[in-house]
């Protein structure tokens, strides 16, 4: 058996070329479903996640006011 691997320099560029078959393949998405089934995601990670990442879940109205997502904010722009 032959066990083919990506450099990790180039692990980054992976990001890309899989969004793209998401994008444009059943299959792939299929495969995703697939492999992402019976993963559990504990509370803590996706808590842990959602602070680290603020910037993605600013609501329409503040990212037009152009709010610093990385200063604190308003509870009401910010998407629970």
């Amino acid at each position: 058996m032959q066990l083919l691997t990506v450099p990790e320099t180039d692990i980054a560029d992976l990001g890309s070329i899989v969004a793209a078959a998401l994008a444009h393949s059943p299959a792939a998405r299929a495969l995703l479903a697939d492999l992402e089934r019976d993963q559990g995601i504990p509370e803590t990670a996706v808590q842990d996640y959602y602070t680290r990442n603020r910037d993605r879940f600013l609501t329409p109205e503040a990212l037009r006011r152009g709010v610093d997502p990385f200063a604190p904010a308003e509870p009401s722009d910010v998407l629970p």
